[in-house]
């Protein structure tokens, strides 16, 4: 578009003011590094610089950058270069500026660095203004009012964010709505709640010093009847590890399936670091019917075991291999924080 300063009407063009709201424009400079003159109607971003006597602006270059201001249009310079000195408009100001796709009137719309234009914001977007006017369809000048730099003030209730969302700094260092995942939900009333099941054994903290600690359970199951691999004439880790220190105080199993073998002499031991520790090894008539079974420690003091290393707990099997059998194996624990 050609313009001519003795027109009698000026045309609508992307980066001029709307005359009725222009009163905070700031002088800036360009930055002494940019590679590509900026242009009216452009996003900038400031560059910290302590001392100068006006800010100075580099393009932004990212759709979450923390927009500063806007490119003022003037009859005079089509573009400026690195050292210019340039007018911004921050927020307050009109600007004419670019539709990306339709605009709805009145709605909040955030930057598409794509050839500076703007559309409808997301909660995933920096809002920069919102539509004066609407648009029909893209590249259509509309007034934007500008609501940049909306980090430095920008009041929460202002900003968009999807109802039950929070806002958390994304890779760029900038603030993005997002949802509450993982452990913990969040309610719109500000209400959070821990998931069921989230809260392991393994987050719960070892004492080291004189707090107050949790007791602790382990539950390991031995399954020959489900696991072949458990049968044999063998010992058995079961995937279940307690800690150096660890002071076990009790000890139980249940045997919801009663164990077999081929003459019914197997035995079965469990441990942990330590031989025969959880359960001395017993035979399966005895101790592996349906039933609740005692282990090694009944929580007096003489038959609680101390582990140095601590390991895996551990099923044996000795005399002749397992047919089937079901235990689930419970050790209750302290942890000390020395190993005397």
């Amino acid at each position: 578009m050609t313009l001519y300063p003795n027109q009698f009407a000026m045309s609508e063009v992307k980066g001029k003011l709307d005359m009725a709201f222009n009163y905070n424009t700031i002088p800036c400079v360009v930055y002494a590094s940019e590679a590509t003159a900026l242009v009216a109607g452009q996003a900038v971003k400031l560059v910290p610089t302590a001392q100068v006597a006006r800010p100075i602006v580099t393009a932004c270059t990212s759709n979450d950058d923390v927009v500063f201001g806007f490119v003022n249009f003037t009859l005079k310079d089509i573009s400026y270069a690195a050292g210019s000195a340039v007018e911004i408009s921050i927020k307050g100001n009109v600007m004419y500026m670019q539709s990306n796709a339709a605009v709805t009137q009145g709605s909040q719309v955030m930057l598409v660095i794509s050839g500076t234009k703007v559309a409808n914001a997301t909660s995933t977007h920096t809002v920069v203004g919102w539509a004066w006017d609407g648009a029909d369809a893209a590249d259509e000048l509309i007034r934007i009012f500008i609501e940049s730099p909306i980090q430095l003030w920008q009041a929460p209730s202002s900003i968009a964010l999807t109802d039950g969302y929070i806002i958390v700094g994304n890779g760029s260092n900038l603030g993005a709505g997002v949802a509450m995942t993982g452990d913990i939900t969040i309610t719109d009333a500000g209400v959070t709640a821990v998931g069921a099941g989230k809260i392991l054994e393994a987050m719960l903290q070892v004492p080291t010093a004189n707090v107050l600690g949790a007791k602790r359970i382990a539950r390991a199951l031995f399954d020959p009847t489900n696991t072949a691999g458990h049968r044999t004439v063998a010992a058995h880790t079961l995937g279940v590890t307690l800690p150096a220190n660890a002071v076990i105080t009790r000890s139980w199993y249940d045997v919801p399936t009663a164990f077999t073998s081929t003459g019914s002499t197997a035995t079965i031991a469990f441990s942990c670091q330590t031989a025969n520790n959880i359960l001395s090894a017993a035979v399966i008539s005895s101790a592996g019917t349906q039933a609740l079974h005692e282990g090694v420690s009944d929580g007096t003091v003489a038959n609680m075991k101390k582990l140095t290393t601590g390991g895996l707990i551990t099923a044996t099997v000795a005399a002749e291999a397992l047919l089937g059998g079901t235990a689930v194996i419970f050790v209750e624990y302290v942890v000390t924080n020395v190993n005397v």
